[in-house]
């Protein structure tokens, strides 16, 4: 068990002192200072202030004879001090500095070695006594029995500071903090011993759009299974905590979003696929006890963000007019996601941006949902009833929903909804139906002002009961209270060198690989004999490690990545290569990195620097292939800003054109998180091949490479459309799909780059029809009531007619005819497969199901019908599908009357 560690501060005098003594001295009191332990127990009321220093910690706690404890915080910004006024326990944090009060007591107990944080609960003051003898921690008992108990036992203010996001402690009755980190493509925390042949850091995969990309339920099960186990193997050292504000299931309405990096694509179908898949496999975690599984939540997930978040701040920062009809501002002046109202038409709203979110509700069963900051139709998303009616009336979801952080005070501070704390916290938490605040306030907005609202009769006890309840309810289903020891437990022996391990990389390099697009290529891919060639490796991604990870604030700790930029790979492989960056993406790291845009504070800033022209030419001219290695960064495109462009940032464009003056032989590679419009890349016959890599996570430098030599044929396909640079004149709050030429594959009539769903291979598949032709026409009956059968089976048979083996992704379209009803959308994923590893000449079947679902039209009004017409029903891939009709006929049919829809108001529904 790690010792203290005396930290050595001040002038040489008093350095001898802490070191002799074990004190550091402050004015005329004195502190132990603990470095690297966070000190856990009761919080003094409003004692989270902000400090510069341990030093002042120190101070402030001697200043206050209720203080015994204090902790420096020094990953927060600004660094804080936490004050406490009872025992804890000590749990291991490299980012904390604490101490106890001059004459105060001893230090509390330290957690035995590989056990985690929630060792000690249901004990004496968390202290490692004996347990409690309560109702709350006896395991035999019911669910619903235990957590009343531990209701009964709180106080108002230790219920109103356990509901936030950060969770506390409450050792008076041995509950222990449950906490919340990130997990939206590997877990966001440090790392935890180096074991085995791993480095103990959590292991980051692909970022949203390239596992969408991969288009493969299983790839993101085993992705959830890994979380869940690196997860529980770093809690159970302390490192990282049991609940996570993940996977972010919103759709691309948009390509200049900001966020777009971290969502799988702009399908409803495919997102609801993605969200299901790894929720549940994170939720369920690993098997153990031989394989018999486990009767615990592995971790809690949290699917986000709902409702209709799609927008960071509209730029170039006016709020221009005339504002589309489908979404304002509420505040004039700087429209952003902080006073946005999406407020779409009732078909857009049933028919497209709730059906990712219905699917993961229903069937993976998240423990949260996260509502948003922007507002629905007028109301705040966080101060919604429409949160309670849609999902836990209609969809019967049984969980909690949480604040986006600093979006309960948003209430008033941005949207201007209410006036006054007491109405806030009502709105947010009985009319918003929302149970925990997740803020960046100290102390947290519900905790802060939930006992004043209950004195003033703003809310009731018996209404942050019922949020209290909800919540306290996961930390059960953790296991958190119960005993350690007990054998039904297995997931706290998760050891240290389940994190990094063999199969983690494995599964981390086939995401890669999978989540690649090859997205145009005249045959010079792959690349033959390349280690007797000279290759020129041209731009500012050449040698991109941690921008490989997407935002820094949404990927854990990661070292291995360091060493695994395709330039590194490459100069490992033995490649011949003459390096040149050419140009960076953005010059100079903007104030407010890494949610500022270039330029800032004042974009676009000065003029990029283009000194580094000539290398990349000298560069180019000398080899065979020079590879170009361009896209985003965290600078260009992030969370808090959306694009003004859908162009390479900064010289990028410049520097390929010249590049391509010199090179005939040029492949671009692509690293970015939404769509680019590299309109002269696709028109030079210079450029033979483009490469999507997305941001392709810890190993993505080996996967680019194996795809570019042949090692791997490329098998992603686009989870989203590109557009040319034109799109860009559509106004970006526009939430009507189907205004101003149309947004997403579903209703664009706008030019494109690329389609959704567009992805070459190095092999051909052909697409055959089983029991029917290509072209022929099936004439179906509506039935006469909703049935969950299917309408009509497609089957098809799939061989690869190449020579290669490769993975072939298939895909079923529903498509609009002119036959059609109105409202059918121009074209509706419903299916989609992953068939691996085919061989030249191997043939397999693949069955879809047209259902009342996937057929149905939404109408004006929201409701969704199966309607008579003609519809054209495409299987395969975008590039050389299979086609059929199909011809309903009969009487309408409602397959979903959404009279939840009664919420909104009337000139939504007419």
């Amino acid at each position: 068990m790690r010792g203290t560690v005396i930290l050595v501060i001040a002038t040489a005098a008093s350095a001898v002192d802490a070191a002799v003594n074990g004190r550091t001295h402050v004015g005329n009191s004195t502190c132990q200072f603990d470095w690297g332990w966070d000190y856990m127990g009761d919080d003094l009321p409003g004692g989270w202030p902000d400090a510069k220093s341990a030093d002042e910690c120190c101070t402030l706690c001697n200043a206050n004879d209720n203080c015994k404890f204090w902790s420096f915080i020094m990953d927060s910004s600004p660094t804080q001090c936490a004050l406490k006024t009872g025992l804890g326990t000590r749990s291991a944090n490299s980012n904390r500095i604490s101490g106890s009060r001059h004459g105060g007591p001893a230090p509390p107990p330290s957690l035995p070695f590989n056990k985690p944080a929630h060792y000690f609960s249901c004990t004496v003051n968390m202290t490692g006594a004996p347990r409690l003898d309560y109702p709350m921690c006896d395991p035999s008992l019911p669910l619903d029995s235990r957590v009343a108990d531990l209701l009964s036992r709180l106080t108002v203010a230790e219920k109103a500071a356990a509901i936030n996001s950060n969770g506390v402690a409450i050792p008076r009755v041995g509950l222990p903090k449950l906490g919340a980190a990130e997990d939206t493509h590997g877990v966001v925390c440090g790392c935890g011993k180096a074991a085995g042949n791993g480095t103990g850091c959590p292991t980051q995969f692909p970022a949203g759009p390239g596992l969408g990309a991969s288009f493969d339920r299983t790839l993101w099960a085993d992705i959830g299974l890994i979380i869940a186990t690196e997860a529980r193997a770093l809690n159970n050292q302390q490192r990282c905590p049991l609940y996570f504000l993940d996977p972010n299931i919103n759709l691309m309405r948009d390509p200049r979003w900001g966020r777009a990096q971290e969502v799988p694509g702009e399908d409803p179908f495919l997102t609801g696929e993605y969200g299901v898949a790894i929720i549940s496999a994170t939720q369920k975690g690993p098997p153990v006890s031989g394989g018999s599984g486990t009767p615990y939540l592995a971790v809690a997930d949290t699917m986000k963000h709902w409702l209709m978040y799609d927008l960071e701040g509209y730029q170039p920062g006016t709020d221009v007019q005339p504002r589309p009809n489908s979404s304002t501002c509420d505040i004039s002046g700087l429209c952003s996601r902080q006073n946005f109202d999406a407020s779409p038409p009732a078909q857009d709203l049933t028919g497209y941006y709730v059906k990712a979110f219905e699917a993961t509700a229903t069937r993976a069963k998240p423990e949260a949902i996260m509502c948003a900051y922007n507002a629905e139709y007028g109301i705040p998303s966080c101060a919604n009833p429409l949160n309670a009616k849609l999902a836990r009336e209609e969809w019967g979801w049984e969980g909690w929903f949480i604040s986006d952080c600093g979006a309960i005070s948003g209430i008033v501070i941005g949207h201007n909804y209410t006036h006054d704390t007491d109405s806030t916290i009502r709105a947010g938490l009985v009319d918003g139906g929302v149970d925990v605040n997740c803020g960046n306030q100290n102390p947290p907005y519900y905790q802060q002002n939930i006992p004043g609202a209950v004195t003033s009769g703003a809310i009731s006890e018996f209404d942050l009961d019922t949020a209290a309840e909800r919540y306290f309810r996961t930390l059960f289903k953790l296991g958190m209270l119960d005993p350690i020891q007990n054998e039904e437990q297995p997931l706290v022996a998760i050891p240290p060198e389940s994190v990094d391990n063999a199969f983690a990389r494995d599964i981390a390099l086939t995401a890669a690989l999978r989540g690649i697009v090859l997205l145009e290529n005249d045959g010079i891919l792959p690349l033959k004999n390349v280690k007797t060639m000279t290759v020129a490796f041209v731009g500012p991604n050449c040698n991109a490690t941690q921008d490989m990870l997407s935002a820094p604030q949404y990927h854990g700790t990661n070292t291995l990545v360091n060493t695994h930029s395709p330039l590194q790979v490459a100069r490992r492989r033995r490649w011949n290569v003459n390096y040149a960056r050419g140009c960076s993406i953005c010059d100079t790291v903007p104030p407010g990195y890494p949610n500022m845009p270039c330029g800032s504070p004042n974009p676009p800033g000065p003029a990029p620097d283009t000194t580094g022209f000539l290398d990349a030419v000298a560069a180019a001219e000398a080899a065979d292939v020079t590879i170009m290695f361009l896209g985003t960064d965290q600078t260009t495109e992030a969370e808090n800003f959306d694009r003004v462009s859908l162009r390479l940032p900064g010289a990028q464009e410049e520097l390929l054109e010249l590049v391509a003056s010199v090179s005939k032989n040029v492949v671009v590679v692509l690293m970015n998180g939404g769509p680019l419009a590299i309109e002269f890349a696709k028109s030079s016959p210079s450029v033979r091949a483009i490469v999507e890599a997305f941001q392709p996570g810890e190993l993505g430098g080996d996967a680019i490479l194996d795809i570019l030599t042949g090692v791997v044929s490329p098998s992603g396909k686009m989870p989203y459309t590109t557009y040319t640079e034109e799109y860009t004149s559509r106004d970006i709050r526009e939430a009507d799909l189907r205004a101003d030429g149309g947004t997403t594959y579903w209703w664009t009539t706008r030019p494109t780059l690329w389609p959704f769903g567009h992805g070459l291979t190095y092999t051909q598949f052909s697409y055959t029809w089983h029991g029917a032709s290509s072209g022929s026409t099936a004439r179906v009956s509506i039935p006469k009531s909703v049935t969950t059968r299917p309408i009509l089976e497609h089957t098809v048979l799939v061989t690869n007619t190449g020579k290669i083996t490769a993975d072939c992704v298939i895909m079923a379209f529903v498509e609009a005819t002119q036959e059609s009803p109105p409202g059918t959308p121009l074209k509706k994923l419903f299916g989609f497969d992953r068939l691996r590893g085919m061989t030249p000449g191997a043939s397999r079947s693949v069955t879809f199901s047209s259902t009342a679902d996937n057929l149905a039209v939404a109408a004006v009004n929201g409701t969704e019908y199966l309607v008579p017409g003609t519809y054209k029903i495409t299987i395969g891939d975008v590039v050389a599908p299979t086609e059929r009709l199909l011809q309903l006929v009969g009487d309408d049919l409602i397959v979903r009357s959404n009279s939840w829809l009664s919420i909104l108001p009337r000139s939504v529904r007419e």
